[in-house]
C-alpha cells in the first residue's frame, strides 16, 4: 500500500473518531437536560456550546472525507501502474507470439512450395488407384 493512502486512512478514521466524540459528548453534555429549567445565560451559552460541537464534527466528517478520496486516488495510481506492468509482459508474449506465428507460415510456404511444384519423376506416372 502507499504511503500516501496509509495516512489518509489513518487520518481518516481520528477525524472519524474525533467526530463521533464530539457528537456523544454533546448528547451526553446537553442531550439529557431540559432548557426550561436553566437561566438565560445558561441557555445561550448550551446553544453557543452545541452549535460550536456541530461545527467541530461536521469539519471532522469533512475531514474524514476529504482523505477517504486521497487514499481511493492513491490506490487507483497503484493500480494503474501494475496494469502498465501487466501490459507490458504481455507486449512481449504477443511479440514471442507473433514470432512463432511468422515461423509457422514460413514452414507452411515451403510445403506449399514443394505441392506445388511437380517432380520430374512424379509427373510421368499414372496415378494410383
Amino acid at each position: 500500500m502507499e504511503p500516501t493512502a496509509q495516512y489518509a486512512l489513518t487520518g481518516s478514521v481520528v477525524a472519524s473518531a474525533l467526530g463521533g466524540i464530539t457528537l456523544s459528548l454533546l448528547i451526553v453534555g446537553y442531550g439529557f437536560t431540559s432548557a426550561e429549567d436553566e437561566t438565560p445565560d445558561a441557555a445561550r451559552r448550551r446553544l453557543f456550546l452545541i452549535r460550536i460541537g456541530h461545527a467541530a464534527a461536521a469539519v471532522c466528517f469533512a475531514v474524514t472525507a476529504l482523505l477517504s478520496v486521497v487514499a481511493l486516488a492513491s490506490r487507483s495510481a497503484v493500480g494503474d501502474r501494475s496494469l502498465s506492468q501487466d501490459v507490458r509482459a504481455l507486449e512481449g508474449r504477443i511479440g514471442s507470439i507473433e514470432a512463432k506465428v511468422r515461423d509457422i507460415a514460413r514452414s507452411i510456404d515451403a510445403v506449399l512450395e514443394r505441392v506445388d511444384r511437380p517432380d520430374a519423376g512424379t509427373a510421368a506416372r499414372p496415378p494410383a488407384r
